[in-house]
């Protein structure tokens, strides 16, 4: 198994599970630090994951994408499919725009 199909697999596991327990969360945070290239396998598993995720209602974001990861990601629609706005220079900045959002769904229930 490649690493793509082991990341996409891995997280759709960890939703199921947290389904199961009825403990999904709202946000899905990436941190892609330690990602220094993916190819067009890596990039459709990212995109597999975001759609198998807004399945569930879970968005997705990415954090610290390098530059020539986030050129790849591009070039293979993968930026299209998830959307530059949920891709973040930082960790900090995701959760902060995902609790900022959730803060405001919550407010207008």
């Amino acid at each position: 198994m490649g690493a793509g199909q082991a990341f996409k697999d891995t997280g759709k596991k960890l939703l199921i599970q947290a389904g199961e327990k009825g403990e999904l969360p709202n946000t899905i945070v990436i941190d892609f630090e330690e990602v220094t290239f993916v190819d067009t396998t890596g990039a459709a598993a990212v995109t597999d994951l975001f759609a198998y995720a807004q399945r569930y209602d879970v968005e997705l974001s990415l954090a610290r994408v390098h530059s020539a990861t986030h050129q790849i990601l591009q070039l293979a629609g993968a930026v299209d499919e998830i959307g530059e706005g949920r891709i973040y220079r930082t960790v900090r900045n995701a959760v902060d725009a995902a609790t900022q959002k959730h803060d405001k769904e919550a407010a207008g229930s």
